[in-house]
């Protein structure tokens, strides 16, 4: 049986359908298209609902469309700009013909600043970065995603100075272990 609803348009139950669509006579296919066609006879305007929305506004109604556009647009955006600026810097080197070339992980740095913890590695990076105008990192060396590119201040970094033990018998220090000269 069908059902009207409130804004006048005809409806069926899923049940009944499936019925119809078994019969296969000529009276269950025009009567769907009585249910397809809703009655504007009383003047009122016929709000879609998501069932008869069309593919569009469904999408649009979709969180995973929202989380898309709020979310992961703008963070697909900042690691294009990262990685033309950073990497290929080649590829907009005609638009700005003074941007600097990229810097691999194993080029040489201009600077490495290396301090104790706590002993005001941060301040000194910002510092250098706001007043001389470098790129400079704190604690961060990785200069193929982060604006790095002149060098890091840190107190991790001076790990490689201590030799290891066995491993590094060639590196003279200034350490003797308590021992006099």
């Amino acid at each position: 049986a069908a059902e009207s609803n409130s804004h006048g348009a005809v409806r069926r139950r899923r049940s009944n359908k499936k019925k119809s669509r078994s019969g296969g006579t000529a009276s269950s296919s025009s009567e769907s298209s009585t249910v397809a066609s809703p009655s504007k006879s009383d003047g009122s305007e016929c709000h879609k609902t998501a069932a008869s929305a069309p593919p569009a506004e469904k999408i649009h109604k979709n969180p995973l469309f929202v989380i898309t556009a709020v979310i992961l647009m703008p963070y697909a955006l900042w690691n294009a700009y990262l990685y033309v600026f950073l990497q290929h810097p080649e590829l907009i080197s005609f638009l700005h013909p003074t941007i600097r070339l990229a810097v691999t992980l194993h080029d040489t740095r201009q600077l490495l600043i290396v301090g104790t913890i706590s002993s005001g590695t941060s301040q000194v990076a910002k510092d250098l970065k706001n007043n001389l105008g470098l790129e400079i990192g704190h604690e961060n060396a990785e200069a193929s995603w982060s604006f790095v590119r002149d060098g890091t201040v840190s107190w991790f970094h001076g790990i490689r100075y201590i030799p290891r033990p066995g491993i590094d018998v060639n590196v003279k220090t200034n350490n003797n272990a308590g021992r006099e000269n």
